[in-house]
C-alpha cells in the first residue's frame, strides 16, 4: 500500500572529508519537497551453459543516481553545503569558474523516525531552479553517487519556516541593465563527468568520478515588452534579431539575486494579440553567479 509521507519526511545533507564515507555530522536540514536517489543493484549474468538460478548469482558493485528538489532559501545553515556541492565559492558567491567547492556529499532521505536511507559519494551533476509568481521556488540538484545504506537512527530535522523564500524575493528581473516583468523563470547547469558507472576490479564500491566535458548554462523566461503605457523596451528583440549578445540578465535581487552573464538567446517573435507584448527568451551564458546567503 502506499505510505504517507507529507510532514514526516526530511532530507539532509553534509560535506564529505573523504569520498564515499559518512561524515556522521555537519548536515544541513533542507526544505525538502522530493527525493529520487536510489542505488542501483545489478545481477551479474553467467555465460556458461548451465545457467545457475539467479537467486545465486552474484552482485554488481553498485552505484548510486537521482535529484534532490528542495524550496529556495536565503540562509547559508539551509542551502549551504548543496550549493558547495556543485558550484566554486568565489567572494562568496556560487560560481561555475572552477571545481566545486566540495568533491561530495552525504544524503539522509528520511521516511520517517523508522525507515531512512544515507546515500554516500555523491557527486553533483546538475543545477536547475524554477520561479514561479504562485509556487515556492524550487531547486533541482542531480548526483550520481557510489552506495545507500539503510540508516538504523534517523536524523531528522525541520528547517525554521522563517527561512522560506517566498516568490517576492525574485520579483526584479533586468536584461542588459533594462528592468521588466518575468513569468516562470528556469535556469539549468550542467557539469559532464565520466566514471559515474565505473567499478573497480577487486572493490565492491565505484572510484570517483572524473569531471571531463564542457559545462553548460542556460536560462528560459518570458518577459513583458509593455505596460499599459506602451513599450518599456524592445532591447531584448533587438539584440535577437541583430544576432548579438545580449549582455546580462540578474534575476532577484538582494540574497536572492542570481545573475548570468553573456547571455546569446534564442526566441520567438512577439505574437500580436490583447493584452501585453509578451517575449519569450531562450538564452545560453558564459558565467552564472549565484548572490552570498544570509548567515543565521
Amino acid at each position: 500500500m502506499t505510505m504517507y509521507v507529507g510532514n514526516n519526511g526530511s532530507i539532509i545533507v553534509a560535506p564529505e572529508s573523504t569520498y564515499g564515507t559518512d561524515p556522521g555530522s555537519g548536515y544541513d536540514t533542507l526544505f525538502g519537497v522530493s527525493s529520487t536517489l536510489q542505488q542501483a543493484s545489478n545481477l551479474l549474468t553467467p555465460a556458461h551453459l548451465t545457467i545457475s538460478p539467479l537467486a545465486t548469482n552474484d552482485y554488481a558493485p553498485t552505484f548510486v543516481d537521482g535529484e534532490i528538489v528542495v524550496n529556495w532559501s536565503e540562509q547559508a545553515s539551509v542551502m549551504d553545503e548543496l550549493l558547495s556541492s556543485f558550484f566554486t565559492v568565489t567572494m562568496n558567491h556560487y560560481t561555475m569558474t572552477g571545481a566545486p567547492e566540495t568533491t561530495s556529499i552525504s544524503a539522509e532521505v528520511a521516511f520517517g523516525a523508522d525507515l531512512a536511507y544515507i546515500y554516500t559519494g555523491l557527486v553533483a551533476t546538475s543545477f536547475g531552479m524554477e520561479i514561479s509568481p504562485y509556487e515556492y521556488p524550487t531547486v533541482t540538484m542531480g548526483f550520481i553517487g557510489q552506495k545507500g545504506v539503510k540508516e538504523t537512527s534517523p536524523t531528522q530535522g525541520t528547517a525554521s519556516v522563517a527561512y522560506l523564500a517566498a516568490p517576492s524575493e525574485f520579483t526584479t528581473v533586468s536584461v542588459d541593465g533594462t528592468p521588466l516583468g518575468a513569468k516562470n523563470v528556469s535556469i539549468n547547469c550542467e557539469r559532464q563527468y565520466t566514471g559515474g558507472d565505473r567499478a573497480v576490479v577487486g572493490s565492491s564500491y565505484l572510484s570517483q568520478p572524473v569531471e571531463s566535458g564542457v559545462r553548460s548554462i542556460s536560462v528560459s523566461l518570458t518577459v513583458d515588452l509593455s505596460d499599459d503605457t506602451g513599450f518599456i523596451s524592445t532591447a531584448p528583440l533587438d539584440s535577437y534579431l541583430a544576432g548579438t549578445s545580449l549582455g546580462e540578465i540578474i534575476i532577484g535581487s538582494g540574497h536572492s539575486s542570481i545573475a548570468l552573464a553573456n547571455c546569446r538567446m534564442t526566441g520567438d517573435m512577439p505574437s500580436l494579440g490583447d493584452g501585453l507584448t509578451e517575449f519569450p527568451i531562450t538564452a545560453t551564458a558564459t558565467g552564472i553567479s549565484l548572490a552570498p546567503l544570509l548567515s543565521a
